[in-house]
């Protein structure tokens, strides 16, 4: 990377309708100028024509529309993976819940409602969340086998059958983490003490990561390098991995609002002088 103007590629796609879920685009293009950097915003599509070379580094921020993705994959995946804040074909697969299972509570993953009925009739408190989606949705306490049945038969895919965490009552912790460093926590208080996430109308708090939170974080941050992911959100609470956000995590603004300063320049900082060298074979 040139050390004195790096040339940084953002590729940013507005949703066809309705806002943006945050402002991170925004935010790290301000940031790579602030550090002196040469910023360049294209719409994801743009790899199928712009010529890549040039670039420094390049940051899609989210996968950009379904359309297009698989060929803008193999496009991206003819270039060297340090030339990206993070591996486009590791953010694909790693975006999937049933990839972080390690620390998680007792989990059970099917697409057939009949297997996690199976293991929901034992007892217990369940939850049932999609193995790809964010923003809480259509994550759900189950307390029958007919709201099993009846979400993943109106929904057909990859389901997580998940124990219930009642810590959750007191919130989820959510870390931001950015070139193997960690750039802050903050705590989410479920308004309906289910839902952590804040477009669930969730509420933020400053606090400081729990100890048995914290090994689990860096354990998590490891894989996070080995893959190549340099920004990424750790959500934790319980003492277990909740999930992990390698996409497009929200967490930057929620930061700033609690403690100050600017996150987004810490994040940029973090990345520009993380080792470009590729762990992967």
């Amino acid at each position: 990377m040139n050390p004195n103007c790096p040339k940084v590629l953002l590729l940013v796609t507005p949703p066809r309708v309705g806002a943006p879920k945050n402002d991170n685009p925004l935010r790290l293009e301000t940031a790579f100028r602030t550090a002196g950097c040469r910023v360049t915003v294209a719409p994801h599509e743009a790899v199928l024509s712009l010529p890549l070379s040039p670039f420094d580094l390049i940051w899609p921020v989210g996968f950009g529309p379904l359309a297009g993705y698989p060929a803008r994959l193999k496009a991206m995946a003819q270039h060297a993976r340090s030339l990206f804040v993070s591996a486009p074909e590791a953010v694909g697969q790693l975006h999937s819940k049933d990839k972080w299972l390690r620390y998680a509570p007792e989990t059970h993953v099917a697409d057939d409602p009949r297997i996690l009925i199976e293991f929901a009739d034992r007892g217990g408190q369940w939850v049932l969340k999609p193995n790809v989606g964010s923003y809480g949705r259509h994550v759900v306490r189950v307390s029958a086998s007919r709201d099993i049945a009846k979400l993943m038969n109106a929904h057909p895919g990859t389901w997580l059958l998940q124990r219930y965490v009642p810590e959750i009552v007191q919130g989820e912790y959510r870390t931001l983490t950015a070139g193997g460093a960690i750039i802050g926590t903050y705590l989410r208080k479920p308004a309906d003490g289910f839902h952590a996430n804040l477009s669930q109308r969730s509420e933020a708090a400053a606090a400081t990561l729990p100890n048995d939170h914290a090994s689990i974080l860096a354990r998590t941050v490891d894989t996070l390098n080995h893959h190549s992911i340099r920004f990424a959100a750790v959500d934790t609470c319980g003492g277990h991995l909740m999930e992990v956000n390698v996409a497009n995590p929200g967490g930057m603004a929620t930061l700033d609002q609690l403690y100050g300063g600017n996150s987004a320049e810490r994040v940029v900082d973090s990345i520009l002088n993380a080792d470009p060298t590729d762990p992967w074979p």
